[in-house]
């Protein structure tokens, strides 16, 4: 997102252009303009999650300004490994971005959360589960936006 801070003054134009996180000013933040000078600032937009989010960028010099910024987050798709370990099933994935669930199914059609609890090792969330004694059942990531 890009941002025109005019001086359309006859002084010196000094400021600062500030926002926070996930948002973040990575140009032209700093500005010293002369009258009828411009000067642009570019701001971005680095989302963790599939939330919406907003903010104000503060522009201080003379009376100082806001503008308000939003954006909404795009969480891609995760992969989930799956591998034998000594008979049993171990699955992982990513542990960011969060708010993936793994769910368990017999038939593909009905899913439901599965029944272990995940641990983090490495940056992966890990289940392990035995494989003998076990009906077939598929697996897979669901997407559920974390609770703000």
């Amino acid at each position: 997102m890009t941002f025109n801070v005019n001086n359309n003054s006859e002084t010196l134009l000094s400021g600062v252009a500030t926002v926070a996180s996930p948002f973040s000013v990575v140009s032209g933040g700093n500005y010293e303009l002369a009258p009828n000078g411009n000067q642009t600032v570019t701001v971005r937009y680095s989302p963790t999650t599939g939330e919406s989010d907003s903010a104000g960028i503060l522009f201080t010099g003379y009376n100082g300004a806001t503008a308000k910024v939003q954006g909404r987050g795009y969480v891609a798709p995760q992969y989930l490994s799956i591998a034998n370990n000594n008979g049993n099933i171990k699955m992982s994935w990513p542990s960011a971005p969060t708010g993936f669930i793994l769910q368990s199914s017999p038939d593909m059609n009905t899913w439901t959360t599965a029944s272990a609890t995940p641990t983090i090792q490495n940056g992966q969330n890990q289940v392990t589960m035995p494989i003998s004694g076990v009906a077939p059942t598929f697996y897979r990531l669901f997407y559920r936006q974390p609770p703000q």
